[in-house]
C-alpha cells in the first residue's frame, strides 16, 4: 500500500469517502462474478487513487477493472471466480484441460472457497467432545473426513 496515499486519505475525509464509494462499486462488480475482494485489495489501484484525489479527472471503470485483474493479489481469485461462474452458467468448457489441470483447478477453487468462508467459533467443550469421538473411530479415512468436516484437520 502506498504510504503517501494512505496519508492523503487520513488527512482528507473527502478523498477517503470518494475512494470508499468507488471501491465499493468495484467490490460489488466482482461480487456479481462470484469473486470476493476488499477495499484493501484496491488501495494500490492507480485509477481509483486518481479518481479519489482528483474527481474532475473522471473514473474509467474498464481501466480500473483491468488493473484489478492484473493485480497479482487478486488475479487468481478473479480467474477462479470467473471459471466457477462459467461452470454454474454452463458456459465454461474444461474438456481441453488435462486431468491434472482439472484437479489443480478444483484444489484452487476449494482453497478460495475456504478462504472466503469465515471460520465458525466452536466452544472448547464441543472441540473436546469431537476429539473423543474421533478417537473412537477405527477407520482412518472416516476419521480424517470427520476431522476435515469439523475444521480440525
Amino acid at each position: 500500500m502506498s504510504e503517501n496515499f494512505q496519508r492523503v486519505m487520513n488527512d482528507d475525509p473527502a478523498v477517503a469517502s470518494r475512494f470508499d464509494a468507488l471501491a465499493e462499486t468495484v467490490v460489488e462488480h466482482f461480487a456479481t462474478q462470484g469473486v470476493q475482494i476488499t477495499a484493501d485489495d484496491l488501495v494500490g489501484n492507480s485509477s481509483l487513487r486518481i479518481a479519489a484525489i482528483a474527481p474532475d479527472a473522471g473514473f474509467n471503470m474498464d481501466r480500473c477493472l483491468s488493473e484489478v485483474r492484473s493485480n497479482p493479489r487478486v488475479s487468481e481469485r478473479v480467474n477462479i471466480g470467473g471459471i466457477r461462474k462459467g461452470l454454474e452458467d454452463g458456459t465454461e468448457d474444461l474438456s481441453s484441460l488435462s486431468r491434472y489441470q482439472k484437479m489443480e483447478l478444483g484444489r484452487k477453487m476449494d482453497a478460495n472457497k475456504k478462504a472466503l468462508t469465515p471460520p465458525t467459533e466452536v466452544d472448547p467443550e464441543t472441540v473436546a467432545q469431537r476429539i473423543l469421538i474421533l478417537r473412537e473411530v477405527s477407520d482412518p479415512q472416516t476419521r480424517i473426513n470427520l476431522a476435515r468436516q469439523w475444521n480440525m484437520a
